[in-house]
């Protein structure tokens, strides 16, 4: 089984067509079973409203709901794992800057041997559109993490991925924001996963707000990198 996690505030101009394209994709694949897991951070919109209308008629999607504070990527990913029944983990964001059109791309590269699947910016064929700031520190921190960590993920930022699950539960994973996605990144290649990377294309959201904050985001990779390397 493949289990869909997908962290979501305030995503509810997006949560009908997403569900409705996945739908379409995964059930054309006979030999997959699939559920996805929603893990809604606080929103004040009708997101859950409208997930929880589709679970109705879909028992593959389900909702879990934080109600009283504001959590993380982090932590409702940890959340979305525990709840999970899948051999395969799936993350993506919930805006369609992850096209569910390359999910098939990320399941073709599965097979005994890969860990982990990551869906790419930055490899050939890859296309990738984003604000220029935004653009600019993800280049950076991938070039700072790349040599200072000697990987060779090309796109270690990445939060479009498929990783088995039992592999990932080892990692002892930590963060709380964003900085989830390179910690499962760079702790999957300490760990010495089998990994391949899919070249995708990246799209800046075109509804609903961004939650992002450039100096947030600055701020969580820095201390990301001091905890790596301190950590023995």
């Amino acid at each position: 089984m493949l289990s869909i996690i997908i962290p979501v505030r305030n995503e509810a101009q997006n949560i009908t067509p997403l569900i409705s394209r996945l739908k379409k994709i995964l059930e054309n694949r006979v030999d997959l079973d699939y559920e996805v897991i929603f893990i809604d951070d606080y929103s004040s919109d009708n997101t859950v409203a409208l997930i929880k209308a589709i679970s109705q008629q879909n028992p593959s999607i389900k909702v879990i709901q934080k109600q009283f504070e504001k959590i993380g990527v982090g932590t409702s990913f940890r959340m979305g794992v525990m709840h999970s029944k899948g051999e395969y983990i799936l993350t993506m964001d919930a805006d369609f800057s992850h096209n569910p059109s390359d999910i098939p791309k990320l399941l073709s590269e599965l097979n005994g041997e890969t860990d982990l699947v990551i869906g790419s910016r930055y490899i050939k064929q890859s296309k990738y559109y984003m604000q220029s700031p935004r653009k600019v520190l993800s280049k950076l921190f991938n070039a700072v993490l790349k040599q200072l960590f000697q990987v060779s993920i090309s796109d270690i930022t990445s939060g479009f991925r498929i990783v088995k699950k039992k592999r990932l539960l080892a990692l002892q994973l930590e963060a709380e924001k964003f900085d989830i996605h390179p910690e499962i990144n760079l702790k999957a290649a300490f760990s010495h996963f089998k990994i391949k990377e899919v070249p995708i294309v990246f799209i800046q959201r075109r509804r609903g707000k961004s939650k992002l904050n450039y100096l947030q985001m600055l701020l969580r990779y820095c201390r990301l990198i001091a905890n790596l390397v301190l950590k023995p």
